[in-house]
């Protein structure tokens, strides 16, 4: 391969085509000017373009050939070079084009880069240290794959009806460590946008997962995710986020203590001070921090991850998980699933058939309203904890009591039923007379057990009727004793 290069040169079509074989160097101080064409085109594989001077007029340079498999070009434009037209500044029709601009491209009437390739096939790379700057876009691309775009500098639109970036199908990245101008398009595929700088500009990711992470930076604009299974990492500046068609996924990992609420009862707070959030379904909340996250009407998933965190789920057949930390649970109404993780944790189902884990630490487990409830305490002293709301009308003969699945006299857990009146008839609250295996006898207040598989049935009779009002199942191997209850 031979390295052409040029001297000033002025006048119309095409300067330089350099083939499918060279590459090409435009000498500092020197200006390449074409009246209504390209300065500089190339048509082949592993070729390169410097530029260390001026290339100006209608058009720049264009890498041309899609088809054909033109491929690992570079265009590299040097500190003090520039490249400065009318319409296209620099037109990329090839496979894994590298393009590094330390100077600048611009464009008056078009865009400063555009790109196309094959579909199936990877765009290439945009490394940005310089200004990229067009009327119809700083970087555009209308067809092609995966494109990769990093930003140190400053990527900017004339025209703000048009977009500072877009691209179009493919698993697109795009960092911005520097300033953007205008408005994102990422298009269809599953993009990821890591944002350490300022977009000053609507971000529209359209269909495809995508992630958008903008901690340490800032968007001014509506951030709006699009159709798809989609992440959101906020930062510290205020956000304002649609996440679109999917399951959605808010994720303050990164920051303090956050209080957000997807169904609007409270006020954004902490972390999410002043952020606006619609179409989100699931929230991760902070490492380390104290969160209260609260769900809506819909299936959610509320991750408290460190501190000590307040979960609601609200309606809707919801997965909480406490982690680390002494948290607070609630299902809330719905089938609901409690994961209290570290730390000693409460735990309520609320109404429906819930499964709550109560974790490491000793934790408190209360099924709450109606439904058949599973409750596993883990390690730990735990105390599983019923109410007449929880247990009333529940029998053996139907199989819809609520059951302790891990009950270890060793670990000191309990059974307690002090918030249940045992006898329904006397004024004020009594407490229940363990009466072992024996039957009824029909005297109010009284509490006993029966072998069932795996365990024991726990039946308390409130009325003095002899017939059970409650059962509550309970695996363990060894019988019950007056000991295991608080009641």
């Amino acid at each position: 391969m031979t390295l052409r290069y040029a001297t000033s040169t002025y006048g119309t079509g095409v300067l330089f085509d350099v083939g499918t074989v060279d590459s090409f160097l435009v000498l500092r101080e020197s200006t390449l000017f074409s009246e209504n064409n390209y300065a500089i085109v190339t048509a082949g594989t592993g070729q390169s373009v410097q530029v260390l001077g001026l290339v100006g007029g209608a058009r720049g340079i264009a890498m041309i050939n899609q088809l054909g498999g033109s491929s690992l070009n570079t265009i590299d434009v040097a500190r003090n070079g520039s490249i400065s037209t009318e319409y296209v500044a620099i037109s990329v029709q090839s496979v894994a084009t590298t393009i590094i601009n330390s100077g600048e491209i611009r464009s008056s009437d078009g865009a400063a880069i555009s790109l196309s390739t094959a579909l199936d096939k990877p765009m290439g790379t945009v490394v940005n240290y310089g200004v990229i700057s067009g009327e119809s876009g700083g970087i555009a691309m209308s067809t092609g794959g995966a494109l990769s775009i990093s930003n140190y500098g400053t990527i900017s639109n004339v025209d703000p009806l048009n977009y500072a970036v877009i691209t179009d199908d493919g698993n697109d990245l795009l960092v911005n460590r520097g300033t953007i101008e205008g408005r994102v398009n990422l298009s269809l595929g599953d993009d990821v946008l890591r944002n350490r700088g300022l977009i000053a500009g609507n971000v529209d990711m359209l269909d495809g997962n995508d992630r958008v992470d903008t901690i340490g930076g800032t968007i001014d604009g509506a951030i709006l995710l699009g159709a798809g299974d989609d992440t959101l990492l906020p930062g510290l500046d205020v956000e304002n986020a649609d996440g679109g068609q999917g399951t959605d996924t808010l994720d303050f990992s990164r920051l303090p203590g956050v209080v957000v609420a997807l169904d609007g009862s409270l006020d954004n707070a902490g972390g999410a001070a002043g952020d606006s959030y619609t179409a989100f379904e699931n929230i991760v909340g902070s490492q380390l921090g104290d969160d209260t996250l609260v769900g809506d009407a819909g299936a959610n998933l509320l991750q408290g991850l460190g501190g000590k965190d307040a979960l609601y789920g609200q309606a809707g057949d919801d997965r909480l998980a406490g982690g680390r930390g002494a948290d607070t649970l609630d299902g809330g109404d719905g089938d609901d699933q409690l994961d209290g993780g570290e730390g000693n944790d409460s735990l309520f189902g609320g109404l429906g058939a819930d499964t709550l884990t109560g974790g490491a630490g000793n934790d408190t487990l209360t099924g709450g309203g109606a439904g058949r409830d599973l409750l596993t305490g883990g390690a730990g002293a735990d105390k599983f904890a019923f109410t007449l709301d929880d247990v009333a009308g529940t029998s053996i003969a139907a199989a819809n009591y609520d059951q302790i699945l891990d009950f270890t006299r060793a670990d000191k857990d309990k059974i307690v039923l002090a918030a249940i009146d045992a006898k329904v008839g006397v004024a004020g609250d009594q407490a229940f007379a363990f009466i072992g295996a024996a039957a009824f006898h029909n005297l109010a207040g009284e509490l006993r057990i029966s072998p069932v598989d795996g365990g024991y049935a726990v039946m308390g009779d409130t009325n003095g009727d002899g017939v059970a009002d409650f059962v509550i199942g309970v695996t363990t191997s060894a019988a019950l004793v007056a000991g295991d209850f608080v009641l």
